[in-house]
């Protein structure tokens, strides 16, 4: 698939619904309240593996925690790893990484809008993921100007990262040909 040919919100709808219809780990940590008329509740305990989806909406019902590391620490740690690496490294990413960093931001956005109090969280969690995405595509950038792309690159960065390398390596490297026409 390459960027021309493809509608960048449409693949990260398409993207992120498969996400959400991945199985995620849940524990339960009360019965979650139902909203169907007529349906009797099953007690649902323990710990179970169920589409992300309905795990986020138990989640916020407060009737279960998803079993993952808060995605604000995910998000701090893979800051300060890309800032640490070199130039010329980049840190690898879980591929999902970008489509939980939206839906992360979305989240704070809403309960910012209801409450003044989270505006904070939203704000700070959006600069973290702002200078993020500026390291990394200044990093990108960097590796779609060289000649060639390094095959270890291609298993740390995103789906997103590399439609975005394949596109402007392309567009350099007709640049490139273009200025170089003749020359070489």
């Amino acid at each position: 698939m390459t960027l021309e040919d493809a509608d960048v919100a449409k693949y990260l709808k398409d993207r992120e619904l498969s996400y959400l219809l991945r199985p995620v780990r849940i524990h339960f940590t009360k019965t979650p309240e139902s909203d169907a008329e007529g349906e009797e509740e099953r007690p649902l305990q323990g710990t179970r593996d169920i589409p992300r989806w309905q795990a986020e909406v138990y989640a916020e019902e407060g009737a279960a925690q998803i079993d993952e590391e808060s995605f604000e620490v995910e998000l701090s740690k893979t800051a300060s790893r890309e800032r640490i690496q070199g130039r010329d490294q980049i840190a690898a990413l879980n591929p999902d990484f970008y489509l939980k960093m939206r839906r992360h931001l979305v989240s704070l956005k809403a309960k910012a809008e209801g409450n003044g109090a989270n505006m904070e969280d939203y704000r700070r969690n959006s600069m973290v993921a702002y200078d993020l995405l500026t390291i990394r595509l200044g990093k990108i950038l960097r590796f779609a100007a060289s000649s060639s792309i390094p095959q270890d690159l291609l298993a740390k960065i995103t789906p997103e990262e590399k439609l975005f390398l394949e596109h402007v390596h392309r567009k350099v490297d007709g640049w490139r040909k273009a200025v170089l026409d003749g020359a070489e």
